[in-house]
């Protein structure tokens, strides 16, 4: 499974949406996330993929292709 795979996989989990819906165009408000379940998604992103997500960092990341795209940078990934 791929990095942007398991992304949307988690996603998907923690927001309890299928993952058909997640898209990279998507934004977390379009999937109905509040600020408890980005809280969550972080955390998960964080103890899943081993990469820090600052707050900074989290309030910049609005859509899943961002997120995606974030994980992949600090992983060193192409």
């Amino acid at each position: 499974m791929t990095t942007s795979e398991s992304i949307r996989k988690l996603i998907a989990t923690v927001l309890d949406c299928g993952v058909d819906l997640v898209s990279p165009a998507k934004t977390f408000d379009e999937l109905g996330a509040d600020s408890l379940d980005m809280q969550e998604l972080f955390l998960q992103v964080e103890y899943n993929f081993d990469v820090d997500v600052s707050n900074e960092d989290g309030a910049r990341i609005k859509t899943v292709g961002e997120l995606i795209k974030f994980v992949k940078q600090e992983k060193g990934e192409p």
